[in-house]
């Protein structure tokens, strides 16, 4: 009796699987725009999965993010939502709000499509400005306050190594210094040069851990001034030492 009730048990729950896979199958085709075939899925991640793909991919949007069962599948929803859509402004910023752990990746993608307009906005010798800036639009909008957020940091390296890379790609004979990164500290000074190199999208071969600058000049990199040297070393260690990593 008890094999029997096993038996039926586990025929039941096979059966929920196969209808989950065509459901699930279902909501795949270019063509979908409902979100009933998510809806009929039972398994909470397979549903989520389903709901996370059509909310992307279709019209639903945040509508079809509200269905999902699991919070976190909700979450990575509404994440993915504002990405593909390249999403900006206050609203998309509040948006975040609603992504739990996915909540600083959504900000820092939507300050990066703002790049250009804070650049604009922050000349050269305004970095300080600049960070707290960021941080203040993190802090409206969470209510909690951040001490030494690595977004602020991460993305004013990022606008000074552009800023940097405009001038030197007009200009082939200027160097990297703390000049290039204005009230920005050292550490931040540093990730810049780290992102306008890594802005090449490729490293120099062979990759040295303290490169000499005929060869750096030879393949097209930006060098630096003596002045910055320590600080370059230490990107470089760790580019060259990454790269030979396995």
């Amino acid at each position: 009796m008890i094999y029997a009730l096993l038996l039926a048990c586990t025929t039941q729950n096979e059966d929920a699987r196969i209808l989950d896979r065509e459901a699930y199958l279902g909501s795949l085709r270019a063509d979908a725009q409902s979100i009933d075939a998510c809806n009929g899925i039972q398994d909470p991640d397979l549903q989520g999965e389903c709901v996370l793909f059509l909310a992307s991919r279709s019209t639903l949007g945040f509508d079809a993010c509200d269905t999902a069962y699991d919070r976190t599948w909700r979450e990575a929803c509404y994440f993915e939502v504002v990405d593909r859509r390249g999403l900006s402004g206050d609203s998309a910023k509040r948006m975040c709000l609603q992504t739990g752990e996915f909540q600083a990746r959504c900000m820092y993608h939507i300050l990066q499509r703002e790049e250009q307009s804070l650049m604009t906005r922050f000349p050269a010798g305004q970095e300080e400005e600049l960070m707290r800036h960021i941080s203040e639009q993190i802090q409206n909008l969470s209510g909690a306050e951040l001490q030494n957020d690595p977004l602020s940091h991460s993305l004013v390296a990022r606008i000074i190594a552009r800023r940097f890379r405009k001038r030197w790609q007009r200009e082939s004979s200027h160097t990297f210094s703390a000049t290039d990164c204005g009230s920005a500290p050292p550490t931040i000074c540093q990730q810049a040069y780290r992102f306008a190199i890594k802005l090449e999208k490729r490293l120099p071969k062979p990759c040295r851990t303290a490169p000499r600058r005929e060869e750096l000049l030879s393949q097209q990199f930006p060098v630096w001034q003596d002045s910055f040297s320590d600080s370059a070393m230490g990107v470089w260690r760790e580019l060259c030492f990454n790269q030979r990593s396995p």
